[in-house]
């Protein structure tokens, strides 16, 4: 056990490494980690869920909103660190004009005046302990609607972790009805198979909801009636074993609920579809192609970052290398992540995620010129420099 407990890798190490060896080690570590975690894991899976739904009783608070109560509902789950944002209030404005009554989630307790303000422009507030990251919250807000489930026509599921609606973007919304599935979400991630770092030129583009990772990513999701007046609907939301790991979230929630859904053979797709992504790059100019690669966003993958800057630096890199990097990208961070750049930019696309402004001073770069390019974005652009001064202390 202490050989795992004391075996690191550093970055140094990493880049001078025989990959095989590299890739041992990288599973030593993480099946240690497993053997430290088992005991607290196998705890808190069977019995984790049934104390926060005893313990959740007396910790949930449910408030009316002014605003009607509508046959489409949008539970939008919020985690105000700062307090409530305008852009909250954007959002929440965009759903009422769309004709939808929303239940704000709120993952921390809401200031007096916060749930005020949020009563004036809502249909429903519940304040619930931050348990569950956001699969915990969509959990109860979904259980706390059992009177008006039958009724409804549209259902749906959206966070905070993303700025929504862009401005200038194009209508979400009306993008979800034109593409008439049962489960509809904004983006999707590993529909196509991961492959090494060095052998990125071997990729083949196959996007598909057959790879048994795919999901329809959680911060934006659109269900019709045939998805959540599914009695086993219910039951997998009753019986999601929450945890306050994120990577266990991912797997339980996100990928869980998608692959529930392709099992049950309900239709799904993303307004962001990168099926064809090979053609859409195929299709543009070598000076637009590397532009692309260059606002690639990779937050958390350092090795993939070093060689992406290796790729775009020399001159001499090929249109195929341009090419296969970027699809390696997409198919190792997610679309949503990876070409937020080109999507939103070429693509009207109205989601941009928060947290590359603090995973490191690379993503944050991309991610502010991404919004100085938007019009009308000042409100975006304040709370953005906010977000990189307050959450990202481990750079300037």
């Amino acid at each position: 056990m202490a050989f795992f407990v004391h075996l690191r890798i550093t970055e140094t190490t990493c880049v001078g490494m025989d990959m095989d060896l590299w890739k041992l080690q990288r599973e030593l570590l993480r099946i240690g980690k497993q053997v430290r975690e088992f005991p607290e894991d196998l705890i808190n899976y069977f019995f984790a869920t049934r104390r926060y739904d005893r313990a959740k009783l007396d910790q949930i608070h449910i408030y009316d909103g002014q605003l009607s109560k509508s046959d489409r509902i949008a539970i939008f789950l919020i985690f105000p660190k700062s307090g409530l944002l305008q852009s909250h209030l954007h959002t929440l404005e965009y759903f009422r004009a769309k004709g939808y009554a929303t239940l704000v989630v709120s993952n921390l307790p809401l200031s007096d005046i916060d749930r005020k303000c949020l009563s004036e422009n809502c249909w429903r507030i519940m304040e619930r302990p931050n348990f569950g990251y956001d699969f915990g919250g969509y959990r109860d807000g979904l259980l706390s609607l059992t009177e008006e489930i039958a009724g409804l026509n549209r259902l749906i599921f959206i966070n905070d972790s993303v700025w929504f609606p862009l401005p200038g973007s194009r209508d979400w919304l009306d993008d979800v009805e034109a593409l008439d599935v049962d489960f509809a979400g904004a983006a999707s991630n590993f529909g196509n198979p991961r492959v090494a770092i060095s052998a990125f030129r071997s990729l083949k583009w196959s996007y598909s909801t057959n790879h048994r990772d795919f999901h329809i990513c959680s911060f934006a999701i659109c269900l019709r009636p045939k998805v959540f007046t599914d009695a086993k609907f219910l039951r997998f939301w009753k019986g999601l074993r929450l945890t306050n790991r994120k990577k266990r979230t991912v797997r339980r929630g996100e990928i869980g609920l998608s692959q529930w859904a392709l099992r049950q053979s309900f239709t799904l797709a993303t307004t962001l579809n990168v099926a064809n992504l090979d053609q859409q790059l195929a299709d543009l100019s070598v000076p637009r192609l590397r532009q692309v690669a260059v606002d690639l966003i990779i937050p958390e993958d350092t090795r993939l970052a070093r060689f992406g800057r290796d790729i775009i630096q020399d001159p001499n890199t090929s249109r195929e290398d341009l090419e296969k990097f970027i699809l390696l990208t997409v198919s190792r961070q997610g679309s949503a992540y990876a070409i937020a750049a080109y999507s939103i930019i070429q693509k009207g696309y109205p989601f941009l995620k928060k947290s590359p402004l603090w995973l490191n001073i690379e993503t944050r770069a991309v991610s502010l010129r991404i919004i100085q390019g938007l019009p009308e974005a000042e409100l975006i652009l304040e709370e953005a420099i906010v977000l990189s001064q307050t959450v990202a202390t481990d750079f300037p």
